[in-house]
């Protein structure tokens, strides 16, 4: 019997969990996958704590998690991310989560994170001895990865992610356009000192995971009147033109009911994707990219592979 991880994700926007193991060819084999969106900093972000209706949700589904994990008999790993690791009550909120479901949560740093994704990436798209940029767009932080033939060169986190930018700029989650270029300024100005020191590599492939540039790829996809999921979008590539172009059709829609609506647009991102666009596309201009490969893998399938060393 292989031995299976269930690894979950605890992120700012979302839970993941995926029941995984590794095959003979050294493949990730998925057997299960599930996905709640629950916002962990969901109240206000001048207090950054973690509400105790939010923990208590937190705890329902995770034990939701660990009755699948049971059922295929495999061994839990849970780690969580910005929304835990900044989070006054961390402690508080991993003791409780401890004592109602069993599961201990490892609050991991951005380096950590970001050398996990790199190592779920790996398994997903054929990068060769290419020096790849690996960019991760979450709802808290966005984790940058320079990667050569297997060894992490440059790793780091940067505070910026859909739903934090949401909530300093857009609370009300309508588009104003004053706001559009003080959030683009922002972001610029947060950026700025990752961009140098990236740029001091020559990076030969772009790689990007999860939400917002899954969100992207879905809705350039859409445009083309393609219909895929998530999994059917590994490999898929878009250019900095095709991304402009969704970014102004997002931006142009000023309220969240209308947002809704938006051909390939998960209606649970309507929200926080204008946030996101502006930070997806203000990465590619500030690094010249042209074109980026999505990976369907990142920091969960990440998990699987370190927890199977």
């Amino acid at each position: 019997m292989k031995h299976k991880i269930a690894a979950i994700d605890i992120g700012t926007n979302s839970f993941h969990l995926i029941i995984a193991y590794l095959d003979d060819k050294n493949k990730i084999q998925v057997v299960e996958s599930s996905r709640k969106v629950i916002r962990l900093n969901s109240v206000n972000l001048a207090k950054n704590i973690i509400p105790q209706e939010v923990i208590d949700n937190t705890i329902l589904i995770l034990n939701d998690f660990v009755k699948t994990a049971k059922l295929y008999n495999s061994e839990i790993k849970a780690v969580a991310t910005s929304a835990v690791r900044e989070a006054e009550n961390k402690s508080e909120f991993v003791n409780q989560v401890y004592k109602s479901t069993g599961i201990k949560i490892e609050v991991i740093d951005g380096e950590t994170e970001a050398g996990l994704i790199y190592k779920g990436v790996q398994k997903a798209i054929i990068i060769g001895d290419k020096t790849t940029l690996c960019i991760d767009i979450g709802g808290g932080s966005t984790e940058f990865i320079i990667g050569k033939e297997g060894k992490v060169l440059f790793a780091k986190s940067v505070k910026l992610g859909a739903v934090r930018l949401s909530k300093m700029f857009f609370p009300n989650y309508f588009i104003d356009d004053n706001k559009v270029n003080t959030c683009e300024k922002f972001v610029t100005n947060e950026l700025l000192i990752t961009i140098e020191e990236i740029s001091k590599f020559k990076i030969d492939l772009v790689v990007g995971s999860s939400g917002t540039i899954n969100s992207a790829a879905q809705m350039i996809n859409a445009k083309n009147n393609k219909v895929v999921n998530k999994t059917e979008l590994n490999g898929y590539g878009f250019s900095k033109n095709e991304l402009e172009n969704i970014k102004m059709e997002i931006l142009n829609v000023k309220s969240l009911e209308n947002r809704k609506q938006i051909k390939g647009l998960e209606e649970k991102r309507a929200d926080v994707i204008p946030a996101g666009m502006i930070l997806l596309y203000s990465i590619f201009q500030m690094l010249d990219i042209k074109n980026l490969i999505v990976s369907s893998y990142a920091l969960r399938e990440g998990i699987v592979v370190d927890s199977s060393n």
